[in-house]
């Protein structure tokens, strides 16, 4: 099943974190936009996300 969750980060430690605890919680991250993250449900915890800023 797929989650929609719209949201709006400027800190990308913030961000990556949030994207952890969601994995966590059984979502893992398929799809990102502006303020648009996608999840799906994922049978256990096998994911850890790492964001990156490239300036």
């Amino acid at each position: 099943m797929k989650h929609t969750i719209y949201k709006a980060y400027w800190n990308y430690e913030k961000e990556e974190k949030w994207i952890n605890e969601m994995s966590a919680k059984g979502l893992a991250l398929t799809d990102h936009s502006l303020f648009k993250y996608v999840f799906t449900e994922i049978p256990n915890n096998e994911y850890i996300h790492w964001c990156c800023n490239f300036d």
